[in-house]
């Protein structure tokens, strides 16, 4: 079966495409004897659909690394583009088109994979997340290469933040006001601002500041899909005039305080991602935990884990975290912040 033998040997690269003979060869091979589905263990199917979680939520416009798996009878390939893509378009049959770098558009998952193999690709914009799929992958399949993907700080937790009044970046003109009506309420606190909440998509939400008409700061945020219900920020913006004022500290509390929402960082931090989480550490009613995901066969409790869910395969648990002199530490002994699973979530405990 010549095609089942290039895709073990010979294709590492998620670009590369499949050689027409080889092509033909396997589809002649799988008409004479039986379907590609019948041919593949059905667990092995299941579990792939079991991480799909795992995937972001594809938004077009946004950065990911696509990861294409390739399952066929004999055995499983991890294909993944080394470097972030820009998703261009959502296209039919769960295909997507994607822009790199020098803007050179690519197709995913090719067609003729798709035929010859089961595909799915997944998309990842933290090394974090991706770090879990490969864990995941290699608890079900044994001596699975999995590829060396470099994330650019552009698509993480931190780097959503590219107007912040941490940091002093955004230009007066940066948000633009809603496309449609918004319900506005009065801003707690008593300064005269109005805020509003708005689901722009299914994942998808922004959460915005209002002075009279003009919209002064923004919020935006998306579902990531972790078994905590946890959101991830996309981007902060004050407008320059409304620097200084606490504004996006006021975004943070909306989020938190008003809304319940849980708030989870991404896995690496500049000095300025930093600063944030330790003022969200500052909220009166704001816990801040460290938050892991581990093989149920490699967890050691230590003092003040709280597991959240635990199965044969996988234990997610919080354990204690303490503001420093520039940012949060681990209080967990051997697990530290922004490795390659634990990361910190902000959720509302008060009143």
């Amino acid at each position: 079966m010549r095609a089942v033998e290039f895709i073990s040997e010979d294709f590492k690269d998620i670009n590369q495409h499949v050689d027409m003979s080889d092509y033909l060869a396997f589809l002649e091979c799988q008409q004479a004897q039986k379907t590609l589905f019948e041919s593949i263990d059905k667990s092995n199917i299941e579990y792939l659909d079991s991480l799909r979680n795992l995937s972001a939520k594809a938004k077009v416009g946004r950065m990911y690394v696509p990861v294409l798996t390739m399952l066929t009878e004999k055995n499983l390939r991890i294909l993944g583009n080394t470097t972030p893509m820009e998703l261009i378009k959502i296209l039919p049959n769960d295909q997507y088109l994607f822009k790199d770098s020098t803007g050179v558009t690519r197709t995913y998952p090719d067609k003729r994979l798709s035929d010859i193999s089961y595909t799915k690709l997944f998309l990842f914009n933290t090394a974090a997340t991706y770090s879990k799929f490969c864990t995941a992958i290699n608890i079900k399949f044994k001596d699975v290469t999995t590829p060396t993907i470099h994330f650019d700080k552009s698509i993480t937790e931190i780097a959503r933040i590219p107007q912040s009044e941490l940091n002093g970046w955004g230009e007066k003109g940066t948000l633009e006001p809603p496309k449609g009506p918004v319900d506005k309420k009065p801003l707690p606190g008593g300064s005269g601002y109005t805020y509003a909440v708005n689901r722009t998509g299914k994942g998808d939400l922004e959460i915005m500041i209002f002075d009279g008409d003009n919209l002064a700061a923004e919020l935006d945020l998306f579902e990531t899909q972790d078994f905590l219900n946890t959101w991830g920020v996309e981007t902060v913006v004050v407008e320059r005039p409304y620097r200084g004022q606490g504004l996006a500290k006021a975004l943070y509390g909306i989020a938190l305080s008003i809304l319940k929402l849980t708030l989870e960082a991404g896995q690496m931090q500049t000095k300025h991602g930093q600063a944030m989480w330790l003022m969200l550490n500052s909220i009166p009613g704001v816990e801040v935990k460290g938050y892991n995901m581990v093989p149920t066969d490699q967890y050691k409790p230590h003092r003040g884990d709280q597991i959240v869910k635990q199965d044969d395969e996988w234990t997610r648990y919080t354990f204690p975290v303490a503001p420093g002199s520039r940012s949060m530490r681990s209080g967990r002994p051997g697990t530290g912040l922004y490795t390659s699973q634990a990361t910190m979530i902000a959720r509302w405990t008060g009143q």
